[in-house]
């Protein structure tokens, strides 16, 4: 496969993997595959099945949204396993962004990096958002009048986040048993409500209802009118996955990264996805006019609309334990892609100065600060169809990704995962995610748009400034530019 010469130079797996042994930067690999798996369903079982399904099913899906977890979740398959063979080839921090540097180079990757930055920056600021939605009608059961999901300020998405940066800055190994404990817990209640659900009854519906576009659509493929809201319904539905490909950032921190990796990842997957179809049969069990009421309904409101008050109330605790977890292992994933970041010097190099628990900190604090503001003050709806369209976007390049490391990388490395028929999943996988990035082309896709096109400005304005000084400066040192002496420590600092 000809090489893609102006996407710049590219970075060899030895150079990355060397990266990973480079003093003050070495993270500790101490996770299992049974943790891995764990961080994986922790992200996926969450905002996803108690909040955004709900509205998928009131406004696009119907009781079509069975297929439309299933496409949603197919697709995700394909993707996910081009994830596995690529992360067990290099096992490294970075995800995606590694791949694309190894692969395509590096202009290619500056762009990937801020995709992924949206995926884990901004998607746990939605998450953060119906976590806060979720603690307000808590409340309101218990007859306390505190409303921290409105006015200017969303409150309860700020609080949780700060506590979330608090908990990943006493390391991985505490993040790791709270994630465990919390995702069993999680799983635990939605059980529960399978189990609730199964004896209740609702009014007939039409199982595919008419298309309608989410939002005011600028685009809305005649080809999917076929299966009206049912693929408009995936495309949105594919929020519910996102965060999968979360595993493959924790590469450096698993004991056994060749084989473990793509056991988590495919195992989270299936699990998510037999959870997801039981709880998608009840909501089609279960949901009336009167549970869907309001500007965004939740898997709770569902179950208060059909007198199940009880069980709404342990799914409202339950959703503020999944919901955590999924802004833990987003978050993470974040630290360890700005730490990769910062290791290429596409950040400062401060960055990647670890603590004494061997944990990227600084990284921490630098996304939940970010995220903090993106989940107090934007809204989340248009936030979360940017989010989607920009993870579908890397979901395509990932695939691209796995094909061209199948050619680039001989021979394979004893004990890494391979997938059988790996042109064909590729090719289909990146098509299906492309198909569904065309199906949510909406008014929010301006502003993906803007996203990308300013990152790619600064790229050429950095490299610009890189290539006319005299004598010759690197990106990094343009970028780096900090105090010769510090007159304070972070905490936690070796």
């Amino acid at each position: 496969m000809r090489d893609l010469a102006l996407l710049g130079e590219r970075k060899t797996v030895d150079a990355a993997v060397a990266q990973t042994n480079e003093p003050g930067s070495r993270l500790r690999s101490e996770l299992n595959v049974f943790e891995l798996t764990a961080i994986g369903l922790a992200v996926i079982v969450g905002g996803g099945i108690f909040a955004t399904a709900p509205l998928a099913y009131r406004d696009a899906t119907g009781p079509s949204i069975v297929i439309s977890f299933g496409i949603a979740a197919f697709t995700c398959l394909l993707v996910g396993l081009c994830y596995a063979e690529s992360a067990t080839r290099i096992p490294v921090a970075g995800s995606v962004y590694t791949f694309a540097y190894v692969t395509f180079g590096r202009h290619a990757a500056w762009i990937v990096a801020w995709l992924l930055a949206l995926e884990y920056t901004a998607g746990p600021a939605v998450v953060a958002q119906s976590w806060s939605r979720y603690l307000t009608e808590l409340l309101a059961r218990a007859e306390i009048g505190i409303d921290l999901a409105s006015g200017p300020v969303n409150w309860g998405a700020v609080l949780v986040v700060g506590l979330v940066t608090v908990l990943l800055s006493g390391g991985l190994r505490i993040a790791s048993r709270f994630t465990m404990v919390a995702t069993a817990a999680k799983i635990g209640v939605l059980v529960f409500a399978v189990v609730v659900g199964i004896v209740a009854t609702r009014p007939e519906i039409p199982f595919v209802p008419a298309a309608e576009p989410l939002g005011a659509g600028i685009v809305q493929p005649l080809f999917v009118e076929f299966l009206g809201g049912t693929i408009t319904g995936a495309a949105v539905l594919f929020y519910a996955f996102i965060g999968f490909d979360s595993v493959s950032t924790m590469a450096e921190e698993a004991r056994f990264p060749r084989r473990d990796l793509s056991r988590a990842i495919l195992w989270s997957l299936g699990i998510a996805t037999v959870l997801y179809l039981a709880v998608a049969l009840v909501i089609v069990k279960l949901a009336s006019a009167k549970g869907l009421d309001g500007a965004t309904p939740t898997l709770s409101s569902i179950f208060d609309g059909v007198g199940l008050g009880l069980p709404a109330s342990v799914l409202r605790i339950g959703a503020l334990i999944g919901l955590t977890t999924g802004i833990v292992v987003l978050l993470l994933g974040q630290s360890r892609v700005a730490l990769a970041m910062g290791r290429d010097r596409f950040l400062p190099a401060w960055v990647t100065k670890l603590s004494w628990r061997r944990t990227p900190n600084r990284a921490i604090v630098f996304a939940g600060v970010i995220c903090a503001v993106l989940a107090g003050f934007v809204p989340g709806r248009d936030l979360q169809v940017v989010i989607n369209q920009g993870t579908l976007l890397l979901f395509v390049i990932v695939c691209w990704a796995a094909w061209r490391l199948r050619d680039d990388i001989h021979p394979r490395p004893a004990g890494s995962f391979r997938v059988l028929a790996l042109p064909i999943i590729a090719v289909v996988g990146g098509v299906a995610s492309a198909f569904l990035f065309a199906v949510i082309v909406s008014e929010p896709t301006v502003y993906l748009l803007l996203y990308i096109t300013w990152w790619i400005c600064v790229y050429a304005v950095l490299r610009r400034l890189e290539n006319r000084s005299e004598p010759p400066v690197r990106l990094a040192r343009l970028i780096d530019r900090r105090p010769r002496r510090s007159r304070w420590r972070w905490p936690g600092d070796e």
